[in-house]
This record gives structure tokens, sequence and C-alpha cells, in this order.
């Protein structure tokens, strides 16, 4: 049986200006979608992630740390 994807949004803290130089909106997106995520999307301010998974929660965050430090970026 196939789960159906969930939407979700992700305000990542602390991305802005200096860690935008670093990782791009575009990339984040890329990044998402490399690791599974669907339908990946940014929105207003850095950081803003909005996507389709059928992932639970636990399972995103811990990818989501791991697109971020990805990145060279520290996420806790």
């Amino acid at each position: 049986m196939t789960q159906t994807p969930d939407t979700w949004i992700a305000l990542l803290r602390a991305i802005g200006g200096a860690t935008h130089a670093k990782m791009s909106m575009a990339d984040l997106r890329a990044a998402g979608e490399k690791h599974g995520l669907t339908q990946v999307r940014t929105v207003l301010a850095p950081g803003n992630l909005i996507f389709s998974s059928p992932l639970p929660k636990a399972d995103l965050a811990a990818l989501l740390r791991q697109i971020v430090d990805s990145f060279g970026l520290d996420c806790d």
C-alpha cells in the first residue's frame, strides 16, 4: 500500500543573509528534491520550505538536518 504524501512546512532558523551565501534557496530546493521530497518550493524569507513527503515527522526532521549540514551550516 502506497502512502499519500502530506504537505509540510519547514521554517529553518538562522538561515539569512550570511548563510544564504553558502546555501541559496535554489540549492536548498534542489537538495530537498535530491533527497526524495516532492513539490519543493521556498516561500518569502530564506529557509521557509514547503514540500510533500510520506515520511513521518521524525524522519523528516533528521533529513532536513542532514540537508542543512551538507551545506556546512549548523542547524542546532
